[in-house]
């Protein structure tokens, strides 16, 4: 089992919010947990072994939902949208539920979906990062556009969304689109490491996490300037914010 160590970057998010110094273990779930989703009073959780998990308690307990429907592989991925729920999986494409996670259904597969590594929601739509690319669907998965141009076709691990403005981020750095995806620049000056897990947008600062630490830019992604003091462990695959702090 892989250690998994977190850190608090406290050079910026100045806000007045309420901040917790610990943290309370929960009644499960149990396994790997590789991802979450909010929606409809309830949480979801998705693990490497296989399973969706939903607790309607804030975490007290959970319960197994839909495991006969679900493909035989990893969660890599859950996103809500009013009462559905989306699964993007490894190496099954992307899943739904109208149930609230009691039973799952396969969607198209007619783009080739295979490991869909990141899923999110704006409004009425969805976007899916993937190897391959960014897809967006606004029929609640079932077709879906490969928005491509200028993206050069490459794995997509993590997405950002500020009204029309998409940053995606890849094993090619950050790209960028102005247009809701229809066309894509990269966004790498100063971004010494452009294998880039994931992203975190705060007004016009952008964090991203890399095999060499976390960058920032302040200038809307233009250019990069490495942000790792006190961080030993250099790999960062998630950056999340309470709105005070980031963790990494």
């Amino acid at each position: 089992n892989s250690i998994l160590k977190f850190y608090i970057l406290t050079i910026l998010l100045s806000l007045p919010f309420a901040i917790f110094a610990q943290w309370t273990p929960t009644n499960g779930p149990s396994g790997s947990i590789r991802s979450f989703g909010i929606g409809n009073n309830l949480i979801f959780a998705g693990s490497n072994s296989k399973k969706i998990y939903k607790s309607d308690d804030n975490g007290e307990n959970w319960v197994l939902c839909g495991d006969d429907t679900l493909p035989n592989t990893s969660i890599l991925a859950l996103a809500t949208m009013n009462d559905t729920i989306f699964a993007g999986t490894y190496g099954g494409g992307v899943y739904r539920s109208d149930n609230n996670g009691d039973t799952w259904s396969p969607l198209d597969f007619s783009l080739g979906f295979s490991n869909v590594m990141c899923l999110k929601v704006a409004e009425h739509d969805l976007f899916a990062g993937k190897y391959g690319g960014v897809y967006l669907s606004n029929d609640k998965a079932e077709t879906w556009q490969h928005l491509q141009n200028g993206l050069n076709n490459t794995n997509v691990f993590d997405i950002e969304i500020r009204n029309d403005e998409i940053f995606a981020a890849s094993y090619d750095g950050v790209f960028y689109s102005s247009n809701y995806g229809s066309n894509w620049t990269n966004i790498n000056s100063g971004l010494s490491d452009t294998y880039v897990w994931s992203l975190h947008l705060n007004g016009s600062d952008i964090f991203a996490g890399t095999n060499s630490g976390v960058f920032r830019s302040q200038d809307n992604g233009q250019n990069w300037a490495a942000a790792n003091t006190g961080i030993d462990t250099l790999t960062v695959y998630d950056l999340k914010s309470d709105g005070s702090y980031l963790f990494a």
